[in-house]
């Protein structure tokens, strides 16, 4: 009976942390709706892919690879920033990026759709960056992977067209406005300032949320596989103990 128990142990000890090696490897990024101002897919647009910072599973905390370290910390991805704050972060890291000419974790196309797919990405913050262009423009993206809900993580490209062309209106008014004061008309109970409403706050995120400890959190999962086998070998012990008693 030991040699039984002993080998069982042996066996989900070794097949845990496989599982768990494998799932912290299937993490993958779509980028969708590469288009220009005319909803228009931009194929064959390269994009790179670049590793921030790892995420160690057993810790339960980030490191950030070392040629990032002078422009980005652990506190940075696991407090709370602005969307503010994190886009110009991620300004400041394609401009260190470009400028010392790092290798990229992983680069692709845009296809005829307008998407590209990274997977088998490893636990961790990454920074999407397009490559330069005469025509189009795009802001970097900085993305936890896994996301907080999935290891899936879909985001949309916002293209700009560096020729001017696009959307938007002026303050112009209509031609029809009447320009007197006598072809105004007044409703009780308006208040004069009511089309300025007071300014919202700024939400508030935090980058590596997908991974950061708290409640419910997936990076304590394979502490409850260990703590549920450890709960079925001592089930299967106590089984086999009662079964030879019963004979007796």
């Amino acid at each position: 009976m030991k040699k039984f128990i002993t080998l069982m142990f042996l066996f989900l000890m070794s097949v845990f942390p496989a599982s768990t090696a494998i799932a912290s490897e299937s993490n993958s990024i779509t980028i969708s709706h590469i288009k220009n101002s005319k909803n228009q897919a931009i194929s064959g647009w390269n994009i790179a892919l670049y590793e921030i910072a790892a995420y160690d599973s057993e810790t339960l905390s980030y490191s950030v690879e070392e040629s990032y370290k002078g422009l980005i910390d652990t506190a940075f991805i696991t407090e709370e920033k602005t969307a503010n704050e994190i886009s110009n972060k991620a300004l400041e890291l394609q401009d260190h990026i470009r400028e010392t000419g790092i290798t990229a974790t992983a680069s692709a196309s845009s296809d005829t759709e307008g998407k590209v797919f990274f997977e088998d990405l490893k636990d961790g913050i990454y920074i999407i960056i397009f490559s330069e262009r005469d025509d189009y423009d795009a802001s970097p993206s900085l993305v936890s992977v896994p996301g907080y809900e999935s290891s899936s993580v879909s985001i949309e490209a916002k293209i700009e067209d560096s020729k001017g062309n696009g959307g938007g209106g002026g303050n112009t008014p209509d031609n029809d406005s009447p320009s007197s004061p006598d072809h105004f008309e007044y409703e009780k109970g308006n208040v004069l300032g009511a089309g300025r409403d007071l300014p919202i706050p700024e939400k508030k995120m935090v980058l590596g949320a997908g991974r950061t400890p708290q409640t419910g959190d997936e990076s304590r999962m394979q502490l409850y596989l260990y703590l549920t086998a450890a709960s079925v070998l001592i089930l299967i012990s106590w089984m086999i103990i009662w079964l030879k008693k019963a004979r007796r």
